[in-house]
């Protein structure tokens, strides 16, 4: 089992939390446990976070199955091909009806693409894949992630070394990087305004710092509540809104340059959101897939959040933060 502390009160603002979901469990990795989520009072945060929430040395055990360690080279059957294919065409269909090429593209790039290629590192860069592709557009790229499993399949599919450990243990020179990056990563840290402040250390003065992170606000955790795909205990210890993230980026001294959220990948969130849901905590999910008829209706609520986000800027599924080093 994993070893629990109790935190009654918002990691972000110190208020007191309510509960707000009980008696979750794991179901994408089979991690042991039932898992309390709450959510902070105080309506200008709004931070959801587990109560209680692993033991920091407990917590490698929610990351035995997780997906880094699978190896993404490897070889599907022809009629898997095909049906990747089709959903991809459909899904790019989607974004194009949705104005969303462009955005598609900058999250890929992980909001980059204004600025030549320099020295980047991606903190929880599991299998280095975005490592990789800026790597080709001729940046210097270094990898960070506490799993040796990911680590080793970085070095095995892209032949980019991967340094284990968490950034304050790894200790890189002041003014090291141009570019910090964090996608999906900032949930799973026990204390998010040391990491920033750290990060904020090893930037270059003008340096730019790019997170991405669910948004406990978003349609989806509206819509799905318990059963949302980005709650995902107990690896998620806190999950933020953009007023809880940008109070965090402040507190390590960062000048904020943009927040906001996107709903360009809300088909994946939804699509896995409906699985969790049918299966309503009997397994776990593992490797079973969203059913097709599934993954359209998560296209269909792609269209109906991006529409709502041109009147509603906070109800993406993802918070993008941009900041920088003064």
């Amino acid at each position: 089992m994993i070893r629990t502390t109790d935190k009654q009160e918002c990691p972000v603002c110190g208020t007191q939390g309510e509960m707000l979901h009980d008696a979750l469990k794991d179901q994408l990795f089979g991690a042991p446990g039932d898992w309390s989520i709450r959510r902070c009072s105080s309506n200008a945060c709004g931070l959801l976070w587990l109560d209680p929430r692993p033991r920091e040395d407990d917590i490698a055990k929610a990351y035995q199955t997780y997906y880094t360690h699978a190896n993404s080279e490897k070889k599907s059957h022809v009629k898997s091909r095909f049906v990747a294919c089709i959903r991809d065409l459909m899904v790019n269909a989607v974004r194009c009806f949705c104005g969303q090429r462009t955005e598609e593209k900058d999250i890929a790039h992980m909001y980059l693409r204004d600025m030549p290629p320099g020295q980047v590192l991606d903190i929880g860069c599991g299998d280095a894949r975005f490592l990789n592709r800026m790597k080709q557009l001729g940046w210097a790229v270094q990898g960070v992630d506490f799993d040796a499993a990911a680590a080793s399949n970085a070095k095995n599919l892209y032949d980019i070394d991967v340094k284990i450990g968490t950034l304050e243990y790894l200790k890189f020179s002041e003014n090291s990087f141009d570019v910090v990056t964090m996608n999906h990563v900032i949930e799973h840290v026990f204390d998010p305004v040391a990491l920033l402040s750290e990060v904020h250390r090893i930037l270059r003065p003008g340096g730019r710092l790019v997170i991405v992170t669910p948004n406990a606000g978003s349609m989806g955790h509206r819509i799905f509540g318990r059963f949302w795909r980005g709650l995902e205990p107990p690896r998620h210890i806190q999950i933020f809104t953009p007023t809880a993230l940008e109070a965090v980026a402040n507190s390590a001294a960062l000048k904020i340059d943009k927040v906001f959220t996107t709903a360009v990948n809300a088909w994946i969130i939804f699509s896995a959101s409906f699985v969790i849901k049918r299966r309503n905590g009997t397994s776990t999910l593992g490797d079973v897939k969203p059913k097709r008829s599934e993954q359209i209706e998560g296209l269909k609520m792609q269209i109906t959040e991006a529409g709502r986000l041109k009147n509603s800027h906070a109800e993406g599924e993802e918070i993008v933060l941009i900041a920088t080093k003064n």
